[in-house]
């Protein structure tokens, strides 16, 4: 049987939603892999398959002696793959990656990401795929780095629907509120004093009610006189860390769910409780939107606005009700389909790259240039058979240094990867085409709406004292000998005055916001088959902050309208023009900020 190496930042027995993500991704991987499971503190069970060891006191010695007799033994082992389930142990990377020259995986959840030390920056880069369960905490990760070059995989969830949970109540006298969480001084950010706040509220408009609070930690004391301040104490129950028999009948007879975190990496009770049957209220700023669904699975608040707790109290007073669809909330998290991604991802490991060229984080630029290089790599990671790689040009604000940085230091770096295995090229914009010279494979360049009247402007701008027409020239030049995917019919308006009518340009209806085709498929020409089933699934995802000219998307919806297309908005924001579009047939929204 193969092994596998799995590093854990705490051992089996402990609970939490990480630890949860972490069961059912061992349960998985113990059907195919013997898996030697290394964290602090010894492990009581013994399941088959799995062999447990303590980093730090497997054996009674010095904590220094355990660490090194901790890497002979997988030194000896010949690991197939290697995964950390927390980012502090992503120092142990370097190392492994230098001895044993596996693939490793990273897994990341929520707050740990945020303001990563220097030296888990560095460690990171070490690791040959990241495992992210939410967006949320994908572009926690990011925003650590100017620019980075590894593709972090999205794989939320997941529930093991083992029964339907249609459990009637035993009393209706009262409404069962509840929240489950860790009740530490470092999870302030989950709110519950602002639920309790909401629940002062509640009471004074006579509603009946019990609120369960299922969890522990050095934050309950505080949260047991807040509660006699608010004159709520005889209406909350604190019940501790429990058993999971205790803790599903409680959701089973929960009537609102609430837990308005503003820093959740995801949060798998939100799916949890909403598979009980009951109306659940988490927040739209972190991840529990994204196990929402997007406020298909429960109500969406805002944790940071003043008036929260009247919210949150009218949605109760109120008797406001949201019934889940148990087939949606099947499809998007049953376990089965958590399975399929994980093998998926673990099969891509050794596959062929693609390179994709993009502008780095920090240049001052209309954001969603670096969306598309990411959807790009999404798409190219889960519907082909190529692993995306990133090369970011890097901007400064001093102008010598910004001259170095994007016209020696990138091209460099383009040079060099010539002679890695990477077949392909993507360029996410046309003001990146003058890196094609330094590179001799295969190109392909997309061309946007947004910023499409720069070139026939001036993409390139600098205060350096050098001619801009020259460096413009050669920019031009080097558009037209690639492989162009245009954006839209005013796109290739710009790529015909420039000359460039050359056969190698495909259509994409790709206006200034994202509209991309679901079923795109990457082949040997990339948009080789826009269709299937003679059905066209379209992603839009939007904001009235570029250019506010989100009113097109109505316009395209209306061209395009029939029984063969189908529109999912996702909205950065909720506009009057976005709502409105709520009323076309076979058009989702969905918001997301």
């Amino acid at each position: 049987m193969r092994k596998l190496l799995f590093l854990s930042n705490s051992p089996l027995s402990s609970k939490g939603g990480i630890q949860s993500y972490r069961k059912y991704l061992i349960d998985f991987l113990i059907e195919k892999y013997e898996i030697h499971f290394f964290s602090r503190g010894k492990e009581i069970k013994k399941i088959s398959n799995l062999k447990t060891f303590s980093i730090d006191s497997q054996h009674q010695i010095p904590k220094i002696f355990n660490i090194f007799i901790f890497f002979i033994k997988i030194i000896i082992n010949k690991y197939d793959y290697i995964i950390i389930n927390h980012v502090n142990y992503s120092i142990f990377a370097i190392f492994l990656k230098i001895l044993l020259k596996k693939n490793i995986i990273l897994l990341v959840y929520g707050i740990d990401v945020i303001n990563l030390s220097l030296t888990n920056k560095i460690a990171i880069r070490y690791f040959d795929l990241i495992i992210s369960h939410s967006n949320h905490t994908k572009t926690n990760l990011l925003k650590n780095f100017n620019s980075f070059n590894k593709y972090i995989a999205c794989i939320g969830g997941p529930y093991e629907f083992k029964k339907s949970h249609n459990i009637p109540k035993t009393n209706n006298n009262y409404l069962v509120i509840s929240s489950v969480t860790r009740l530490s001084k470092a999870d302030k950010y989950k709110n519950i004093d602002k639920v309790m706040s909401a629940l002062s509220i509640v009471k004074e408009n006579k509603v009946k009610f019990i609120y369960n609070i299922v969890g522990n930690g050095d934050y309950s004391n505080y949260l047991k006189k807040l509660a006699k301040k608010y004159k709520i104490e005889k209406n909350i129950i604190f019940h501790g860390w429990i058993s999971d028999d205790r803790k599903n009948k409680i959701l089973s007879e929960t009537d609102y769910y609430i837990l308005p975190s503003d820093g959740e990496g995801f949060g798998l009770s939100f799916i949890e409780a909403a598979n009980y049957g009951s109306t659940v209220i988490g927040s739209i700023t972190d991840g529990s939107r994204e196990a929402l669904l997007y406020g298909k699975l429960g109500f969406l608040v805002d944790p940071n606005q003043p008036n929260l707790s009247q919210i949150i109290a009218d949605i109760i007073i109120k008797n406001k009700r949201l019934k889940v669809n148990k087939k949606i909330l099947f499809e998007n998290f049953e376990y089965e389909k958590f399975k399929s991604k994980i093998r998926y991802a673990l099969n891509k490991l050794n596959n062929r790259k693609v390179l994709i060229c993009k502008f780095d984080s920090q240049k001052n630029r209309v954001q969603s240039i670096n969306n598309v290089s990411h959807g790009l790599a999404d798409i190219l990671f889960w519907k082909t058979d190529k692993m995306p790689v990133f090369l970011s040009q890097n901007s400064k604000e001093n102008t010598i240094q910004n001259l170095i940085s994007k016209y020696i230091v990138t091209p460099y770096k383009f040079l060099i990867s010539n002679f890695i295995n990477y077949k392909t090229a993507i360029f996410t914009d046309q003001a990146l085409a003058i890196y094609k010279y330094f590179y001799y494979r295969k190109k392909i360049i997309f061309c946007h709406d947004v910023i499409n009247n720069l070139i026939i402007k001036k993409i390139i701008k600098t205060s350096f004292k050098l001619k801009k027409k020259f460096i413009y020239k050669i920019n031009l030049n080097a558009i037209k000998d690639l492989n162009i995917i245009y954006s839209s019919k005013s796109t290739k308006r710009y790529l015909d005055i420039l000359d460039n009518k050359k056969k190698n340009k495909l259509f994409c209806l790709y206006p200034i916001y994202h509209l991309l085709s679901e079923k795109i498929i990457f082949e040997k020409n990339i948009f080789s088959n826009f269709k299937k089933n003679n059905k066209i699934n379209f992603l839009i995802i939007t904001s009235n902050s570029w250019y506010k000219r989100d009113d097109q998307i109505e316009k395209i919806i209306n061209y395009l309208s029939n029984e063969k297309f189908f529109f999912n908005i996702i909205s950065l924001n909720k506009t009057d023009i976005i709502s409105n579009l709520e009323k076309y047939k076979n058009t989702k929204v969905f918001y997301s900020p």
